[in-house]
């Protein structure tokens, strides 16, 4: 029998953006509320709690155009570098088909 409707587990729209508060993605596997744990020893009282801080944005010291810059000279080297390795192959090949063509007119029947 076919099936009538789509069922996806993964949707997007399942998927919870992150916050400020918490800046995790949120899907039912990670951000499910931990079972309690339940204990039979006698608590120990705590004498000094601290509150998670929220992390500060730090402001980056390096300029936006340096990653720019090496992105396109990392491109420029690499096609550098391309078009070496394959002008040298393509004139090791002639040199080869030149001495191919010496050795096919030197045989005369």
């Amino acid at each position: 029998m076919k099936q009538v409707y789509n069922n996806f587990t993964y949707d997007r729209t399942k998927i919870n953006c992150p916050s400020e508060d918490q800046p995790f993605i949120f899907t039912k596997v990670n951000s499910l509320p931990s079972p309690p744990v339940t204990t039979t020893t006698t608590p120990v009282p705590v004498t000094n709690t601290t509150t998670p801080s929220p992390v500060p944005r730090c402001d980056s010291s390096i300029p936006v155009w340096v990653p720019v810059l090496l992105g396109v000279t990392g491109l420029l080297i690499g096609w550098g570098i391309t078009w070496l390795l394959m002008s040298c192959r393509e004139r090791r090949n002639k040199r080869k088909m030149g001495e191919k063509e010496v050795e096919m007119k030197g045989t005369g029947f």
